[in-house]
């Protein structure tokens, strides 16, 4: 989990970009903003949009006051875009499920092949929640049907190798992935 200094400059300058964003062809957006210290930033996509949302609320403990003030904002813009974008955001979705899809696909047959250790798994596992939260937000498409049938069947090839166990993120964000629906958060493959 990033700080949530980085997540609140993340997150603003992703909902900046938003509807441009929403408007475009482009799954993978690159920001205009830059952070004035560190590592570039990623580039925008809703899924990594609704994860670093998803941090700043398990973060919200931790906020000072006027970080709490700008995080309230930050979900009223997104509400915003939600009302407003509706129909973009599905599609927008759609787009990344199958991205998401594709880069998950290729982690697991990785770890089964034995090109790729579990010990990236912690990381890897992103995409699969992104998968998630995306298809949460597409489900009225239809063409979101076959991704997620294949995402069943991948889940199953991944039950064969899984170990449960402790929630493998930070603990803080345990209440936003609850174990019955993101239970590939909680254990790792076993190493082979």
């Amino acid at each position: 989990m990033q700080p949530h200094e980085y997540n609140l400059k993340m997150a603003s300058f992703m909902l900046e970009e938003i509807e441009d964003y929403l408007l475009s062809s482009e799954v993978f957006w690159p920001l205009s903003k830059r952070m004035p210290v560190g590592p570039p930033l990623p580039r925008l996509t809703l899924g990594g949009l609704i994860l670093t949302l998803d941090e700043l609320n398990a973060q919200e403990k931790d906020l000072s006051p006027s970080q709490a003030s700008e995080l309230y904002k930050l979900r009223l813009q997104m509400e915003k875009v939600r009302t407003k974008w509706t129909v973009g955001l599905e599609r927008k979705a759609t787009q990344e499920v199958r991205s998401r899809l594709n880069l998950w696909r290729a982690y697991l047959v990785d770890i089964e092949e034995r090109v790729e250790t579990p010990e990236n798994y912690i990381y890897e596992v992103r995409y699969r929640v992104m998968f998630e939260r995306l298809a949460s937000l597409a489900i009225q498409q239809p063409e979101i049907k076959p991704q997620v049938e294949e995402m069943r069947s991948l889940d199953l090839r991944l039950r064969k190798i899984f170990v449960p166990g402790a929630f493998v993120w930070d603990p803080r964000l345990e209440d936003i992935y609850p174990r019955d629906t993101f239970w590939y958060l909680y254990g790792l493959p076993r190493p082979r």
